[in-house]
Order: structure tokens, then sequence, then C-alpha cells
């Protein structure tokens, strides 16, 4: 029977390093699981009765919280209310037992509706024969979507534009308005 020493830790001058971390306990636990049939916000966080969003727990938990989250999707933007304080009393967001979670930050939009009133060319009275048929899809977004930033907004170029080399440089993607 051999035994193998663990080099991974050890330090270029040979020694090994000495890890400060400790097993983690936790003083309570919130779960957040979006399919889950009561899953609610208003919910307490205890697995029978999930929060439906990330961002709900991050509002609950203290320090010394574990954030257990259950597969799937989220589609939100998680801003905690508050940090641990220190190794002892982290405030750890963790997946369920190896379960997938993803988190996007991104909102799908399906309630497309055809625009009224877009010109889609200047100068003629019918539209040319390439744009026959072509059509303007509108929605209307919601502001809570775009907590802090949005990219709508967001200029297309830097106002300081001395690095840019206009003979050489398609400036159409950066003056384009953005809508």
């Amino acid at each position: 029977m051999t035994t193998e020493k663990d080099f991974s830790a050890q330090l270029p001058n040979g020694q090994m390093f000495a890890f400060w971390e400790v097993e983690q306990t936790y003083e309570r636990e919130l779960h957040v699981d979006h399919q889950h049939p009561h899953a609610s916000d208003q919910n307490d966080g205890a697995p029978a009765r999930p929060f439906r969003t990330i961002n709900a727990a991050a509002q609950a938990a203290t320090p010394g919280t574990r954030v257990l989250i259950h597969a799937g999707t989220y589609r939100e933007t998680v801003q905690p209310a508050r940090g641990g304080l220190g190794p002892e009393k982290m405030i750890s967001y963790e997946a369920y037992q190896g379960e997938e979670v993803i988190i996007k930050a991104s909102v799908e939009v399906k309630d497309f509706k055809p625009s009224v009133g877009w010109r889609l060319f200047r100068g003629f009275r019918d539209a040319p024969p390439s744009l026959e048929g072509v059509k303007v899809w509108e929605i209307a977004l919601n502001p809570e979507d775009f907590k802090g930033y949005n990219p709508f907004c967001a200029v297309n170029i830097l106002h300081d534009r001395l690095f840019i080399e206009y003979d050489k440089t398609d400036m159409t993607p950066y003056l384009n308005r953005r809508s």
C-alpha cells in the first residue's frame, strides 16, 4: 500500500501552506425554487415554502445564512442587501445538491405587436420592392427590468474619439440610433 503526499499546498520554499479555511456551518438555510408549486417571494424560504426568486432570498439572508437554489434558469438581477461578517458568518449562495442553476439578468419578451406609423424608407411614396412585406414589431419595455442600467440609453461611442481613425473605420455601428 503506497500513500502519495499531496503537494498541491506546497510553497516554493518547500513548506506546506496552512489553510485557514474551516468547515462552514450555517445558522439557517433559505430555499429558492421557482418551479415549486407554492413558491412565492412572500414565503419564509423553508423547503416546503421556498422563495420564487434568488433576489428575495438575498434580501432575507443575514450573516450565517446559506441560500440553496434549486434547479432552473433564473432571469433576474440579484442584489444582496448585506454581506457576511467573516469566514465564520458568511452568506453563501449554492446550487441545491449539485443541481444545475443558471442565472441570467435577461428578460424574455413574447408579446410583440405590429407597429403602426413607421417609415422604413425616405423619398418614396410606395415601398421599394426590397421592402415590400417588411413589418416592424414593437413592445413596451418595463422600466423595472432595467434596475440601474438601461442599454437602450447608452451612448454608442465614447466622447473621447481621438483614437478612432475615421478614414479606416466604418462608423455606421457607432452612429446608429438605438431603439
